[in-house]
C-alpha cells in the first residue's frame, strides 16, 4: 500500500515531474531524435528545447563522440541489458554552447513503446567534483614531496575497525614496502 505522499508525487503531471530533478533528462523517441528535454537540460546544454526537439542529439556531444554515438546506440538496442547505470559507465567531456567544458555522468535507460525502442538519458554535470579532485591530488602531491624531503610521515589508526594507514614515507622510514606489512 503506497503512503500518500507516494500517491501524489505519482498523480504529477509528467511535465511537472520532469522540473523536479536537478539532472538534465534527454529522451530520444523511436527515430532517435528529442522528445525530451526539461529545464535542467537547458540550463546544463545551454540550449532552449525549441532549439532541440525533433532533431538528433549530435549537438549535444563533443566531436569525437557524434562518429561514434550511433554505433553505441545500436549496440546498446541490440543488448539484453535495459540500463547503463552512471556509476558503471565512464564520464562523457562535453562542451556548451558558450564553450565551457562539462564533465558528464550518464546514466542511460532503454524503454520501449510498442515495438519501437527509445533512449532516455539523465546527465549530471560532474565539472565540479573533477575540478575538486584535481586540487585535492596535487594538494595530496604536493605534501608526499614535502614528507619525503623532511623525511617525515605520518600515520593513522582507527580504533573502532583496526585500519591503519601510512603514508609512503613511514614505510620508508621502517625499511619496509606496502605489501609486505599489514
Amino acid at each position: 500500500r503506497m503512503n500518500r505522499a507516494v500517491q501524489d508525487v505519482i498523480s504529477l503531471p509528467m511535465d511537472e515531474f520532469l522540473e523536479l530533478t536537478s539532472d538534465a533528462v534527454v529522451s530520444l523517441d523511436h527515430k532517435m531524435n528529442n522528445a525530451v528535454f526539461n529545464s535542467a537540460a537547458e540550463r546544463l546544454f545551454e540550449y532552449t528545447s525549441e532549439e532541440v526537439m525533433g532533431k538528433p542529439p549530435d549537438l549535444l556531444l563533443p566531436g569525437e563522440s557524434r562518429t561514434a554515438h550511433p554505433g553505441k546506440v545500436e549496440g546498446f538496442r541490440a543488448a539484453s541489458e535495459t540500463a547503463r547505470p552512471m556509476s558503471l559507465r565512464s564520464s562523457i567531456i562535453t562542451i556548451s554552447t558558450s564553450g565551457r567544458k562539462l564533465t558528464l555522468g550518464i546514466s542511460i535507460h532503454r524503454h520501449s513503446v510498442g515495438s519501437a525502442h527509445h533512449f532516455t538519458a539523465l546527465c549530471r554535470d560532474l565539472s565540479t567534483n573533477v575540478e575538486i579532485s584535481k586540487v585535492l591530488e596535487y594538494s595530496e602531491a604536493r605534501l608526499a614531496r614535502a614528507q619525503a624531503i623532511a623525511h617525515l610521515g605520518n600515520w593513522e589508526w582507527n580504533i573502532t575497525t583496526g585500519d591503519l594507514a601510512w603514508t609512503d614515507e613511514i614505510y620508508k622510514i621502517f625499511g619496509l614496502h606496502p605489501q609486505e606489512f599489514e
